[in-house]
């Protein structure tokens, strides 16, 4: 299977989401060079955000009724989980203090976040960690 396009980012690729909007695909992909990046079904350049640090981890996040559209959580090197709307916009930064390597999304209605203090972190939809 070929998408029939390439995308360059100038840096190394770490993760990647699709969703369907429309029936078409988006993809969401994140890169060591501190960015994000939404790509229509051809290979178009839709947005592009930039993250603290490299961005490791990417979890879509669908299932919160104040974000019908969705949403992507981004974990970075600088120990950041990045909340963005799949416009590009920035929803919230919650600040992990470790690289952030791993994330889930949907799970308690929340995200999940590992990283390199080997912890688990649940970020509740509004940002705002809860102890597990």
């Amino acid at each position: 299977m070929s998408l029939g396009w390439r995308f360059s980012s100038n840096s190394h690729l770490t993760d990647v989401g699709v969703v369907h909007r429309a029936g078409q695909p988006l993809f969401f992909v994140t890169s060591l060079g501190r960015s994000v990046y939404a790509l229509t079904a051809d290979g178009e350049l839709l947005w592009q955000a930039k993250t603290l640090g490299p961005a490791y981890a990417l979890a879509l996040v669908d299932q919160d009724p104040q974000l019908p559209s969705g949403a992507l959580a981004i974990g970075d090197d600088a120990g950041h989980v990045t909340l963005f709307d799949t416009q590009g916009r920035r929803l919230w930064r919650f600040e992990l203090g470790s690289r952030v390597t791993a994330l889930a999304s949907d799970w308690q209605a929340g995200v999940l976040a590992g990283g390199w203090d080997e912890r688990l972190t649940l970020l509740r939809p509004d940002g705002a960690s809860v102890p597990l």
